[in-house]
């Protein structure tokens, strides 16, 4: 089998990175296991994680299939088709309201994705692969598509206290303060944390961040612009 694996982006949160594979059977592959969390997300092809003899899940297109830290798995790829996905690596600690006070078990091990994080999916792969995005949009969008991703595999109801959720917003008024004091910066997700002051901010509050972000950019592009003529 020739397997083809790159690294597209690595930021303070997370990871992504880009996994081909051409298989040349579709028999199950060797025992492997991953040393952080990992959400697969194929736009190419289909395989099969398999968790244990008799359960097994398949990931496609359609798709978010999740690989928990240190936890053994095979792989195998029926019709030898192969597959071609983005992979997202983060810690645990990213997104615990997520991932539950156990951990990866309170987890699916793949889910459905809404056609919204389908559609992300697609952007945030061809901003890669063109090389246009910066590193603040890739890790906004990757966190927003890793948060999509999660909620998809996330079992029963997952709603946020209403306490949560005012300390969420709170944190996001503070953060569309300091964008707007300074549009032109060049802000990182973890800059922003900061200044949220709440952990929960990183996962589900900074993707709204950076759109205000670019939307400030643009109002003030014409301004500067124009004070440069004068």
């Amino acid at each position: 089998m020739r397997v083809t694996r790159k690294s597209l982006f690595e930021g303070e949160t997370l990871k992504i990175g880009l996994f081909e594979a051409r298989p040349t059977s579709d028999a199950c592959g060797d025992v492997e296991w991953q040393k952080s969390n990992v959400v697969v997300l194929p736009f190419r092809g289909v395989f099969s994680k398999h968790d244990a003899p008799g359960r097994h899940v398949i990931g496609t297109p359609s798709h978010a299939v999740f690989i928990a830290s240190d936890t053994p798995y095979r792989i195998s790829f029926p019709g030898a088709i192969g597959d071609r996905a983005l992979i997202v690596r983060f810690r645990e600690t990213l997104a615990p309201e997520l991932l539950g006070r156990r951990g990866s078990e309170s987890l699916a091990s793949h889910g459905l994705l809404p056609s919204n994080a389908i559609m992300l999916r697609n952007l945030l792969w061809t901003r890669l692969e063109k090389g246009e995005a910066d590193r603040f949009e890739t890790e906004a969008l990757g966190l927003d598509l890793l948060n999509m991703s999660l909620r998809s595999m996330r079992a029963g109801d997952f709603s946020l206290r209403r306490s949560t959720l005012a300390r969420q917003m709170d944190a996001v008024k503070r953060v569309k303060e300091a964008v707007a004091l300074a549009p032109a910066h060049k802000w990182s997700v973890a800059q922003l944390a900061r200044i949220a002051i709440c952990r929960r901010f990183i996962c589900a509050a900074s993707p709204d961040c950076w759109y205000v972000h670019l939307r400030l950019r643009f109002t003030r592009a014409p301004r500067v612009r124009a004070g440069c003529r004068s």
